[in-house]
């Protein structure tokens, strides 16, 4: 269970606390951004390796995806019926795949919001 993940050039950090995200500068430990990610516990963060998308599950069954620049949500994707416990992106960033306690696995176009699964 990732609850940071640093960015794929490694100037950034996301650190999940409670129901938020904190962007941070790695260099300067600076936060950039704090985001109110969702409604109960943040158990799950991750970057694309491309750099265009930030992602983060949580105990309200939810899977964010964040536009990495301006970190505002993109999409919000609903499916899961218990805790979002991990999220993960494919190497290109077209498609992310997120755990549950509820013993699925899906995956999702984050562009899209096309649940692949």
């Amino acid at each position: 269970m990732e609850r940071i993940a640093y960015s794929p050039d490694g100037s950034k950090l996301a650190a999940a606390h409670y129901t938020r995200l904190s962007i941070f500068n790695v260099e300067t430990n600076e936060v950039l951004c704090t985001v109110r990610a969702h409604s109960d516990y943040v158990y799950a963060v991750a970057w694309s390796y491309c750099g265009q998308w930030l992602a983060s599950g949580g105990a309200d069954k939810m899977v964010h995806v964040y536009d990495a620049k301006t970190f505002e949500v993109k999409s919000s994707l609903r499916g899961h019926t218990d805790v979002v416990r991990s999220v993960c992106f494919s190497s290109d960033g077209k498609e992310l795949t997120s755990g549950s306690e509820d013993s699925t696995v899906r995956n999702w176009n984050p562009a899209t919001r096309a649940s692949l699964s």
